[in-house]
């Protein structure tokens, strides 16, 4: 990490407090621990709801059912997020996901299988929309948004990998039941980390509300930049959440084991994290709009593909594909969104509401659909699906934003490709 990365200390006015290596350090740490947590969860609640003898449409249901639930409660969230409410935002939002975690092995009915998702789904919106708002509102004027973005989502993205290694082999060794009990002990860990983290990253004197619309207006006054990044959220994650709900049903099917698709979605996870770290330089040569299509066009096929293999080893490079375009994808929604986010508490703790709730659609949309499809065409017809038709859609609906956006923000679209950590 350079002198330019987020980790280190940079001058600061006379209204903040010095950001340091430590705080911003755990910062990160704790926002990787609960990923971590989330990712197991994610890797296994298709097979705990299938070993309730619940068909291929009802896991769809289920899992939909947290990200619906994340989807409603981020706005609600970001609008109230203030400086003083950010701690007790973070730590109620890991609690309320450890309980949805520990529980869900436990109970077998659906409604309940349901509610216990809703509930991890709501405490990891509160968590993450307040903890993003904390650190937009603490970004130095020296970092730029694509440096500390590809930092902070290179965070998200190493607990993700950690989840797929650690999630198939707790469950081959101790259970399912064990591997969820241990994603909600390290989530409540994770809760009591980042919120004293935020503790210390806050401003002696925050922000005022000025610049942010009323909530009445939030549609109309946010930014373009906000939404282009909702847009390429929504894709991120209807493509992921699909991919997470039936990946390891089908692999299982295939003759798989936990263990190997543990290891593939580490794989995924682990080149999605790491090439976040890098994803500045990339943005410091080529445009974002390029980037961005380059990406959802590689992904794509890389999803359409895994209709294709029967094996461990021709899943390998169409797994680390997909992880690699979802990880510079990550880092760009993540950097627009920033830029364009502007200097009110109140409109940051919104544009990260609205941003990650893209992130919630996508998850909700994409077991959705691949549940519908593939009780019509199978298991390999949702993967087809879930490769082509997102990356359509997203290209028509992309263009649009994308010239309001550099049209409406020039500033903006200027300082997002610079940036290199």
């Amino acid at each position: 990490m350079t002198g330019s990365g987020p980790a280190a200390t940079p001058p600061v006015a006379d209204h903040e407090e010095p950001v340091g290596r430590r705080p911003l350090v755990a910062f990160l740490v704790g926002t990787g621990l609960l990923t971590l947590a989330n990712g197991i969860f994610n890797l296994l609640v298709g097979p705990v709801v299938g070993s309730r003898g619940h068909t291929e449409a009802m896991i769809g249901v289920i899992v939909a059912t947290g990200s619906i639930s994340s989807l409603v409660l981020r706005i609600p969230a970001g609008n109230a997020f203030r400086s003083g409410r950010a701690t007790v935002l973070v730590f109620t939002g890991t609690v309320l996901a450890a309980i949805g975690y520990g529980l869900l092995p436990v109970v077998s009915a659906a409604p309940l299988l349901g509610v216990l998702s809703a509930l991890q789904g709501a405490g990891f919106a509160v968590a993450t929309t307040a903890g993003m708002a904390a650190l937009m509102e603490r970004r130095p004027a020296e970092v730029g948004a694509g440096s500390l973005m590809g930092w902070y989502t290179g965070s998200i993205g190493i607990g993700y990998a950690l989840a797929g290694f650690a999630g198939g082999t707790l469950a081959d060794a101790i259970g399912l039941r064990g591997a969820l009990a241990s994603a909600a002990a390290i989530a409540l860990v994770s809760g009591w980390v980042t919120a004293l983290a935020v503790g210390r990253l806050r401003r002696h004197h925050p922000d005022p509300d000025e610049g942010a619309p009323p909530l009445r207006g939030w549609v109309r006054g946010m930014p373009p930049g906000v939404w282009l990044g909702f847009a390429i959220a929504v894709y991120i994650n209807l493509v992921n959440g699909g991919m997470n709900a039936f990946f390891p049903v089908y692999a299982l099917a295939l003759g798989l084991s936990l263990s190997q698709i543990g290891v593939l979605a580490g794989i995924h996870a682990g080149l999605a994290s790491t090439v976040r770290f890098g994803a500045g330089t990339l943005l410091a040569r080529v445009s974002s709009l390029r980037v961005t299509i380059t990406m959802v066009a590689l992904s794509g096929l890389g999803v359409a593909a895994v209709a294709v293999p029967r094996g461990f080893i021709p899943f390998l490079p169409l797994v680390a594909t997909i992880g690699i375009a979802r990880g510079v994808l990550r880092v760009v929604s993540g950097a627009i969104v920033m830029e364009s986010a502007g200097s009110s508490a109140r409109l940051r703790g919104r544009a990260s509401g609205i941003y990650l709730a893209g992130l919630d659609l996508g998850n909700a949309v994409g077991p959705l659909v691949g549940g519908v499809v593939s009780e019509v065409a199978g298991l390999r017809g949702s993967f087809l699906a879930l490769g082509v038709v997102p990356a359509v859609a997203f290209v028509a609906a992309g263009a649009v934003l994308s010239g309001r956006w550099r049209s409406g923000e020039p500033a903006a679209a200027a300082r997002v490709r610079p940036e290199v950590p």
